[in-house]
C-alpha cells in the first residue's frame, strides 16, 4: 500500500514544461530529464528525483550545462570526478562569465558511476549553486 501511494505522489508531482522545454509548473524531475535552465532545490546526486522549479520561483541552483564524457572502458571514479569538475567549471566561465563571481555556493555536478558507465550513460550534469535562493535564469540560459 505504501509503495502505491508513493507512486501516485510521484506521478502527480511531475514537472510541466512549455513548448520550449522550460519548467512552467514546479514538481519532481528525474536526473535523466534535467536540462540547462532547469531551476532546482537541493541538488543531491543520490536523490531519485529533484524538485524542479520555474526560473521565476526562488531556487537554490540551476542546471547550466550537460555534456558527455568520452571513453569506452571504465576510467575510474577519480578520473570521472576530475573531468566532470573541469568540464563544468570551464563551461560556466565560458558561457556565464558575468555570473561566475555571484555563485557563492559554487559549482556541483552529477557524474556517472560504474553502473551508469556500463549502460552507456556518460553524461555529466552541471549545477550553479547560489548562496541564497534567487529568481530568474543565469544570463544566457
Amino acid at each position: 500500500m505504501i509503495a502505491i501511494v508513493g507512486v501516485l505522489v510521484l506521478v502527480n508531482n511531475i514537472i510541466e514544461r512549455d513548448a520550449d522545454g522550460r519548467i512552467v509548473e514546479a514538481g519532481l524531475v528525474e536526473e535523466l530529464s534535467l536540462v540547462p535552465g532547469d531551476g532546482v532545490n537541493d541538488p543531491d546526486e543520490d536523490a531519485i528525483a529533484l524538485r524542479g522549479l520555474p526560473c521565476e520561483e526562488p531556487h537554490d541552483a540551476e542546471v547550466f550545462a550537460r555534456f558527455r564524457l568520452s571513453g569506452d572502458g571504465w576510467p575510474g571514479r577519480d578520473n570521472i570526478k576530475r573531468r566532470a569538475s573541469a568540464g563544468c567549471r570551464s563551461r560556466l566561465r565560458e558561457f556565464y562569465a558575468s555570473e561566475y563571481d555571484a555563485l557563492i555556493g559554487g559549482v556541483t555536478y552529477f557524474s556517472p558511476d560504474r553502473v551508469d558507465w556500463a549502460i552507456d550513460d556518460h553524461d555529466v550534469i552541471c549545477f550553479a549553486n547560489f548562496g541564497s535562493p534567487r529568481r530568474g535564469a543565469l544570463d544566457g540560459a
